[in-house]
């Protein structure tokens, strides 16, 4: 049977259109169960899933990715929509470089370290996390902090939240003239509205389905709103931000039938699924962004970054060695603590016969004898463990090392 490896699949933005991607838009109780099924039922040792606005992502500890791809193919013909990692170094360079900030739409966006802690305790909590990804997805969050100290990738840094926000201020109206509607109480219309509540503006209004929260989230600041009433300030707005993770789309165009100005709407969906009918984009008085248009209008300001990627790139490069060197000793640990077991206890049997015969030793003679042994000891397996950790990096000499080891010194 292969060994054990970190393995990797990915739906994101990087390959699959949005229609793809909301095929993968789950809530938490079922990407909890679906950890739970992968580890009991799928023969997964470890597992862990992400899920944000632009990709849903499996990674396993596990000598099969079969059953992982098996449950991409589920969701229909979608092989040349899927990023694979099927070897170790790939996944963990994946990880690294997405905890960085580099697979996001705006390059080195920091909201993507929230989400993977939340994921991670998710995972956690569903018991499906175990050392190896454990340290794995803890060294990821290192190394995107490191990415984002060490880089002025974070200087350039353009949120989604961030984009819809300077899209928002380069329209032609004074920012005073303009009424906005936020269409969300989430955690997305929460970074939304961290942008939005610098600004003084005509009017604010808070969206939602749900009056209570709609008070809640627009405080004073805002005009709360019940969905179903929006038609009826449809005049006054301007800009509409939609944010909501709902199944269907929440605005249709027959909206507009209730407006009787002329002024032109701009229109910003960051939901996903879509906030928003795609028939706006075909309205006269509307202009209508989605996510996939945001990535778009991101590409000249992502530009400004590249310089910064090539260091981004050499930390991740020698953060994904060190955790994979650190997972290859992690198998061969066992052995070196036995072999320095089975030294350590020849001499202690040797000690107890020599002791005897060398009359008495006062206390500074005692300590160098031990210290003389000791320095021996290490000595002798210096070279052995060395070569023993540089093994471990070739999975093949890996396995044979251990085994010669275990049975030349009887370490079982």
């Amino acid at each position: 049977m292969e060994s054990k490896k970190i393995v990797a699949v990915e739906i994101s933005h990087r390959k699959a259109p949005m229609d793809i991607r909301e095929r993968f838009v789950f809530n938490k109780e079922y990407i909890s169960g679906l950890s739970k099924t992968f580890k009991e039922k799928m023969g997964c040792e470890e597992v862990f899933i992400l899920s944000t606005c632009n990709r849903f992502a499996i990674y396993a500890y596990t000598n099969d990715v079969n059953p992982i791809l098996g449950f991409f193919k589920h969701c229909g013909d979608i092989s040349q929509y899927t990023t694979v990692c099927d070897d170790t170094e790939t996944a963990v360079i994946h990880l690294f470089a997405t905890a960085a900030g580099l697979e996001s739409q705006a390059i080195g966006e920091h909201q993507i370290l929230g989400q993977l802690k939340e994921f991670f305790e998710l995972n956690q909590e569903a018991h499906t996390i175990g050392p190896v990804l454990n340290n794995l997805i803890r060294s990821a969050i290192h190394c995107g902090r490191m990415v984002r100290t060490n880089t002025d990738i974070g200087r350039y840094v353009t949120s989604l939240s961030g984009v819809a926000y300077e899209m928002l201020k380069n329209r032609d109206m004074e920012l005073k003239d303009t009424s906005v509607a936020l269409i969300g109480t989430g955690e997305m219309a929460a970074l939304m509205w961290n942008f939005i509540e610098k600004d003084e503006y005509k009017n604010l209004y808070v969206v939602s389905r749900d009056e209570q929260r709609a008070r809640e989230f627009a405080r004073d600041i805002a005009k709360p709103i019940m969905l179903n009433d929006f038609s009826s300030v449809i005049n006054d707005v301007d800009v509409i931000i939609g944010v909501t993770t709902a199944k269907e789309p929440i605005m249709c165009s027959s909206i507009l039938g209730n407006k009787t100005t002329d002024n032109d709407i701009l229109m910003i969906d960051l939901g996903m699924p879509r906030n928003f009918d795609l028939d706006f984009k075909d309205t006269e008085s509307v202009t209508l962004y989605d996510l996939d248009d945001i990535k778009q209008i991101t590409y000249n300001s992502m530009l400004k970054r590249q310089a910064e990627i090539p260091k981004a790139n050499d930390i991740i490069s020698e953060a994904g060695k060190e955790y994979v060197e650190w997972l290859n000793n992690r198998e061969v640990v066992p052995v070196i603590v036995g072999l320095k077991e089975h030294v350590e206890n020849c001499i202690a049997e040797e000690l107890k016969w020599v002791y005897p015969k060398l009359g008495h030793l006062d206390d500074i003679q005692t300590r160098n004898l031990n210290k003389l042994v000791s320095r021996i000891s290490q000595s002798i397996l210096k070279e052995p463990i060395k070569n023993i950790k540089d093994a471990a990096q070739n999975t093949a000499q890996k396995e044979e090392i251990v085994k010669v080891i275990n049975q030349i010194f009887n370490l079982n």
